[in-house]
């Protein structure tokens, strides 16, 4: 048994184990898979299709328009939602597509559609 621990191809697999480990909970911290269900998003992604998503992109920079974003919506809801950022703070409002809801206030919003996404 002493000889299995001083043997050099055995601290090899250990280290190669050890470092595959760290990888995989490295990675699973930052990417994680979705599932999209719904139609809200259909043209950029379908109902059923599987997408990866980036969880440490906004804590480097900022949202910008035409981001797509997943984020648990602010009704109540089993599944966070998947949605194309429109407008940010601070821009003024201009409709180009009928279809997109107004609030009135300078600020763009899309009325809350069943697209969710599932972990």
């Amino acid at each position: 048994m002493k000889k299995l621990f001083r043997s050099k191809s055995f601290w090899e697999n250990i280290a190669i184990v050890a470092v595959a480990i760290l990888l995989f909970l490295g990675l699973r911290l930052a990417i994680q898979d979705f599932v999209v269900n719904g139609q809200s998003m259909e043209n950029t992604f379908q109902n059923g299709e599987r997408v990866l998503v980036d969880k440490l992109a906004y804590k480097f920079s900022a949202p910008k328009r035409g981001d797509v974003i997943i984020f648990h919506p602010p009704i109540p809801s089993t599944s966070p939602f998947i949605k194309r950022i429109i407008g940010l703070p601070g821009e003024e409002e201009r409709r180009i597509k009928p279809n997109i809801p107004s609030t009135g206030t300078g600020t763009a919003s899309v009325e809350m559609g069943r697209s969710t996404c599932q972990a």
